[in-house]
């Protein structure tokens, strides 16, 4: 009975440092892209033509799309 407690007290640990890991990592990217959105536009008088999806209102996605 202690073995399938350990291996399930393992496993359950496993699982947590996994889980941990990968919500970090996603952290660190999601910091990572930001930093790389740009402070400034270079050619202010270009004309672009864009679509936040985002960070639109009720109709972005379909409007996106």
């Amino acid at each position: 009975m202690s073995r399938l407690w350990s291996r399930r007290r393992r496993l359950r640990r496993r699982t947590l440092i996994a889980v941990f890991l990968a919500l970090g990592a996603w952290v660190a990217g999601f910091f990572w892209f930001i930093e790389q959105i740009p402070r400034h536009v270079e050619d202010p008088d270009s004309v672009t033509d864009a679509i936040v999806v985002l960070t639109g209102g009720a109709g972005r996605l379909g409007a996106g799309l």
